[in-house]
């Protein structure tokens, strides 16, 4: 296990707009030795992942270009974005933990430290805002239909990304009007889900295809014995910013061999803290979802 000196690049968008005709918007880069916190759940249900990140001690200047109001809907506001990449060692890159609008920002003083709380939700934007208007021809595939539902986030930040088995076409010509997430989560029986700023649809036991399958076992930094509840696992483990809802992992438990096997992601929540001068802790807490051959070596997916 390598997992030491932790590390971050947040980028922050600001209130502000450069003066001129055109959209172009101004991006603030953090680093350490500013001290963070985050709180971040990304599963793959319907609704828009919630996140939380506190910086210490920023200049009152970035702080006053950071400022958004809860009660505030302009197109602006709504989509300020937020991007955290997180891991171990000097980088350059690391995995991308947060990616989502900011629905609120504010500053206050707590002790010695001034604190930032940037509060938001992945595909927040897109939530509120992406709707879908298309007259579709009898013979049409699902799979079209879907791929163009997600396609009608793209304005709004979120991408499409992976598509599941969704077989056979309409008998006969519709119209699909309505807000892209509600009609998502009907067409795809609620296998609709955004992550990291991608619109992702799949059905039970799928998983997002030519993913890295991560080992997660004491080596790589499980904690304790996972908890299980039906097919569903629960662990705890030392933060791993490379784990990804919808993608497929091994568990390699020695406390309880009868878990190990190959499952899907169903959430990981990250929180902790990363700091060059306070001695914090991060984990991760991972649920698990088993195929349809339970606990097994051999892999469902």
């Amino acid at each position: 296990m390598d997992k030491f000196l932790r590390n971050y690049f947040l980028q922050v968008q600001t209130n502000t707009l450069p003066i001129g005709t055109g959209f172009a918007p101004e991006f603030i880069s953090i680093r350490t030795p500013f001290t963070i916190e985050f709180d971040v759940k990304r599963e793959i249900t319907g609704s828009a992942n919630p996140f939380s990140i506190r910086i210490y001690n920023l200049a009152e200047k970035t702080r006053s270009r950071f400022l958004k109001d809860f009660w505030t809907f302009s197109t602006l506001d709504v989509s300020r974005l937020v991007k955290l990449q997180a891991g171990y060692g000097d980088g350059p890159s690391f995995p991308e933990i947060i990616y989502g609008n900011i629905s609120e920002c504010y500053s206050y003083r707590e002790g010695v430290n001034f604190i930032t709380t940037i509060q938001g939700q992945d595909g927040l934007d897109a939530f509120l805002n992406a709707t879908v208007d298309q007259q579709y021809p009898s013979g049409t595939p699902y799979q079209t239909i879907i791929g163009g539902m997600m396609q009608s986030m793209k304005p709004f930040g979120i991408t499409p990304g992976a598509i599941g088995d969704y077989p056979g076409e309409i008998p006969r010509a519709i119209p699909v009007s309505g807000q892209s997430v509600h009609l998502l989560s009907e067409w795809t029986s609620g296998g609709f889900f955004v992550d990291g700023g991608r619109a992702n649809a799949l059905n039970d036991n799928e998983v997002i295809k030519d993913s890295e399958t991560l080992i997660i076992s004491s080596d790589s930094g499980l904690l304790g014995t996972p908890k299980r509840e039906q097919q569903i696992l629960t662990f705890d483990m030392i933060f791993e910013p490379k784990l990804v809802p919808g993608t497929k992992v091994q568990l390699k438990s020695t406390t309880n061999k009868s878990y190990n096997g190959y499952a899907r992601v169903f959430s990981v929540h990250h929180k902790g803290m990363i700091s060059s001068a306070v001695c914090g802790s991060a984990t991760t807490t991972v649920v698990l979802q088993y195929g349809p051959k339970g606990f097994s070596q051999v892999n469902p997916f």
